[in-house]
């Protein structure tokens, strides 16, 4: 049984181990899967419902690992819906509802009208054709806000025979209108119902049965639902595409993640995820406002502020803060409300709503690695130097010098500058000495090793592509108009295209093109993040529409809701009734609204953007293929700077293409194709670049006919393959993260986790202090046994009496990891006299029917052998900073469509392995993790 990571890596552990998830994110997931248990054992092969018995939907998902979400824009908490009509209520609910009339026939399941959250299963029972539609309507009862989830079962016959069907409800709904179960040739017969979900996290009472029947019907309660939703999408850029299905997946990707969201908390995820995690809220609000959402904007600013102090959350969060703010005034011009907000906290004080000024200085408090550099962080759920979070504080200090000037503050303007600069020449200068150090033709996921030392290596890990997806800087950087560096002498254009180049050629032989692969603990398949994984290609040349070429990827290969993706996901099921390609298994949340907003932002991008110098974009993502179509598309209703909106459309005619634009446009327009590279032989007005295929029009212009010299190709860049280069060995200085027990006597082992260690002792060594004296350096007299070690782990044996020489018992003691490369910080435990007795379960308050459990046996029941992988949770992982091609990283199996079995008898034990091993790490991340 392979371990189960309880947050995918989104870029792989770099030579610094993975480590346990944040504690909260790790919590989240641990409650989704323990309330899921039940459900979750029957997930390989799904068997027909008994009579009565609803499609199994737990809190995380359904029966095939199918999920998405109902429910309404800032409800306390959504419902999971899955694929067999059925739905689970949270909110102390805690009940699935459905019908028994669900068969597991092939199944279609879609939303409504094809983006509106009322998710319709359609399927055939004895001759029948079925549809269940489930949505979530807000009704003010009694003067209380609720939502109510509507059903309607439609059975329709298309025979020429009678056929009598009963939808057999769940217990507990509501039913809106009588009908019987007899359907005459031709007819359709409808069924209702309704029952209380959310209340908007109030403590009011639910309505009762009679009230809920006395609500009105299905269809006006349907149409409430879509006014409300087109009017909260008519706030938005609205774009209109030659593939209908990716207009659909941003519309129903936007209301996703308003229904994931409570209040003005934006939560990653309805099941799952349903919490904030900081730069989770920063990136997903960035995309809403980049979009053209500024609903509750001051509040849910606040509330972002907010989420960067709660506990155990990442660094990059805060870096990543003065970014959001400079999108925000770039769109609307705010200024009032940018200076209120500049060097004053919000409405809670510093420690709750930090000031911009103080995100940005912590910037500066956190380059602490080598060279000037970031420090080492978890922010990618691995513990590393990664090139991603330097390029996540350029961003960040370029958006707050940008801010600084706006509202007139010299002094901090002047003191961004300064800091940027010496941070980009830190950045290219390290990155410089590793690229001619290793020979790399690629960005590095580590600033300080080559990927070959860690599971970036690894074809299918998506990690590869890690310095790219968080936030993008290579793009957004050049959006903001700031200095993008040059590692080697090579612009950050031309780096994202080696980049991919090589990690395409990675995978070529691994994965169909167009994916990037996924995490370990969820599927390596894909994610959903997969079409802002591609957006690093709009900073390049050859790989501009990577973005939505990967995401088509997602819309045909991994749905595991209408228009809904786990944050990582395996191959294709083969056994589940949704008809297409549905992943077999998956994690984190599904909807994932970071990853739905990194992708729809990259979508609009890819048409249509705006420089903070004014400078609109047009066309520089958009496919070939769209170019030589017969299809006009383009963007409507599209912010740009100071409150203003402007349309762009793209007009194909054979050789040429028109580009108008109209609306409140009073900037400068440059039109970016990729099918104009090297092929403009003229255009009717503006200038132009053909090498480059840029054309440029003066302000005011509102159309321009671009003729090529040739038909623009349709073929698409792939790398011929290449073999997973060998892995190498560490040679960075020791990250001591964990320690456990936090209290241990003399003789007691202690376990230590981290990385870089080395595989093996050799040279390396520990030191422990406690009372003024040292055990473990060369030449320390007392005795000190190491009794295993390795490149992210180390056991020892607190020291007994030698030489004179004994531990205190009530006093702390201190430890580091002593390596050639470096001295690793310090953790601390406390020395008791005696070896902490552990608790008896039969005595665990927490469940007061337990039996006494034999300490010789695992939880299963089966003998439990100490060197077993099975007891040990890091045992059967690789370490990433040593695995070559095909072995496992983080606990993931080589690259195949069959790393995850998906089988029934599987599924228990994995997710109560999953379970434990989640629990230790919260509490060793709550006890231990040093910040």
């Amino acid at each position: 049984m392979k371990p189960i990571h309880t947050r995918a890596k989104r870029t792989a552990a770099l030579g610094e181990a993975a480590v346990p998830s944040l504690a909260k994110r790790m919590a989240a997931l641990l409650s989704a899967l323990v309330c899921s248990l039940a459900m979750v054992t029957s997930m390989a092969v799904p068997a027909a419902a008994d009579a009565g018995d609803p499609y199994p939907c737990g809190s995380f998902a359904g029966a095939n690992n199918d999920a998405s979400a109902i429910g309404w824009l800032g409800n306390g908490h959504g419902a999971t819906v899955c694929l067999g009509g059925s739905f689970y209520v949270p909110n102390g609910i805690d009940t699935t509802y459905g019908f028994g009339i669900y068969n597991n026939a092939p199944t279609t399941w879609e939303n409504a009208e094809g983006y509106l959250p009322a998710l319709v299963t359609g399927f055939e029972a004895d001759g029948a054709q079925v549809s269940i539609t489930n949505f979530g309507d807000k009704v003010t009862m009694g003067g209380n806000d609720y939502v109510l989830i509507f059903s309607r079962v439609s059975i329709t016959n298309p025979t020429d025979a009678e056929i009598a069907l009963d939808p057999q409800p769940a217990a507990g709904m509501v039913e809106l209108s009588s009908a019987g179960n007899e359907v005459a040739p031709s007819e359709t017969v409808s069924h209702d119902y309704v029952v209380a979900a959310d209340r908007f996290a109030n403590g009011y009472a639910w309505p009762d049965a009679g009230q809920l029947a006395e609500v009105g019907g299905y269809d006006d309660h349907y149409a409430n639902m879509r006014d409300f939703w087109d009017s909260q999408i008519s706030e938005l850029a609205m774009p209109n595409l030659p593939d209908e299905r990716l207009v659909e997946a941003y519309l129903s990707g936007f209301i996703y993640t308003q229904i994931s969201r409570s209040g003005y908390a934006l939560n990653t995820g309805t099941n799952g995820y349903h919490q904030e995690f900081n730069h989770d809220v920063t990136g997903i609000l960035a995309g809403l406002f980049n979009r053209g959402y500024f609903k509750d904007a001051h509040a849910l600013l606040d509330q972002a502020s907010a989420s960067l102090s709660t506990p155990a959350q990442y660094s990059d969060g805060y870096w990543t803060y003065p970014w959001l703010w400079s999108v925000y005034y770039r769109k609307t011009g705010d200024l009032d409300f940018l200076k209120a907000r500049f060097a004053t906290p919000g409405p809670q004080g510093e420690d709750v709503n930090p000031s911009i000024k103080s995100t940005a200085h912590r910037i500066a408090d956190d380059r602490t690695g080598p060279n000037g550099i970031m420090g080492a962080s978890g922010n990618a759920d691995a513990l590393g130097y990664f090139t991603t979070d330097n390029y996540v504080a350029l961003l960040g200090l370029a958006s707050y010098r940008y801010l600084a000037e706006a509202v007139g503050d010299s002094a901090e303007a002047e003191w961004a500058d300064a800091e940027f600069n010496e941070l980009l020449e830190a950045v290219d200068a390290t990155l410089a000495e590793t690229i001619e150090t290793y020979d790399l033709d690629y960005i590095p996921c580590s600033i300080l090793q080559p990927n070959t030392t860690n599971s970036c290596a690894d074809p299918a890990m998506a990690g590869w592509a890690g310095p790219g997806v968080y936030y993008n800087y290579a793009w957004n950087g050049y959006l903001l108009g700031a200095d993008l560096g040059a590692p080697d002498g090579i612009a950050a254009g031309d780096w994202a295209d080696k980049t991919f180049d090589w990690g395409f050629a990675l995978t070529r032989n691994v994965l169909p093109q167009d994916t990037f692969g996924g995490y370990g603990g969820q599927g390596f398949y894909s994610t959903a993040y997969n079409a802002a994984y591609g957006s690093w290609g709009l900073a390049g040349t050859k790989y501009r529409d990577q973005a939505i070429q990967s995401y088509l990827f997602m819309i045909e290969n991994s749905q595991a809701g209408p228009y809904s993706w786990w944050e990582g996901a395996d191959w294709p099921s083969q056994s589940t009734p949704w008809i297409g390609n549905h992943p077999k298994s998956g994690g984190g949340s599904s909807p994932h609204s970071w990853g739905i907003e990194l992708g729809n932002q990259a979508l609009i991008d890819s048409v249509v953007t705006q420089r903070v110098d004014g400078t609109i974009i047009v066309g520089r993502g958009v496919p070939n293929a769209w170019v030589v179509g017969d299809e006009a598309f383009g963007v409507t209703n599209y912010p740009i700077s100071y409150g203003n909106r402007m349309n762009v459309d793209i007009v194909p005619a054979g050789t040429s293409v028109t580009v108008n634009v109209s609306g409140a446009v009073n900037a400068p327009i440059q039109v970016h194709l990729p099918a104009a590279i090297g092929n403009i032989a003229s255009t009717s007005a503006g200038s132009f670049d053909s090498e480059a295929g840029t054309v440029t029009l003066p302000s005011g212009t509102s159309s321009v006919v671009i003729t090529f010299q040739n038909t623009p190709s349709t073929e698409r860049p792939r790398p011929d393959a290449i073999e997973a280069p060998p892995a190498e060995p560490s040679t960075l200085a020791p990250i001591l993260e964990t320690v456990s027990p936090e209290a241990a006597a003399a003789g007691d082992e202690v376990t230590l986790t981290g990385a870089n260690f080395g595989e093996t002792q050799d040279a390396s060594h520990v030191r422990f202090t406690n009372n003024g004296i040292n055990w473990g350096d060369p030449g320390d007299e007392a005795d000190f046994e190491v009794v295993s070690w390795s490149d992210t782990k180390i056991v020892y044996k607190v020291p007994e009496p030698s030489k004179g020489y004994e531990v205190t018992p009530g006093t702390p003691a201190t430890m580091k990891v002593v390596t050639p490369f470096g001295v690793s910080s310090s953790l601390e435990i406390d020395i008791v006299a005696e070896t902490p007795t552990p608790t008896d379960p039969a005595t665990d308050p927490t469940d007061p029917t337990a039996e006494p459990t034999d300490p010789t046996t695992d939880p299963t029941g089966n003998p439990s052998d100490p060197t077993d992988s099975s007891s040990d949770p890091t045992a059967g992982t690789t370490d990433p900073a040593t695995a070559g091609p095909g072995e496992p990283t983080g606990g993931a199996a080589a690259p195949s469509p069959d790393r995850m079995p998906n089988t029934g008898a599987n599924a228990l034990p994995l997710i109560l392995g999953a379970a434990l091993l989640l629990g230790l790490g919260v509490a060793i991340v709550l006890r231990s993790r040093r910040r």
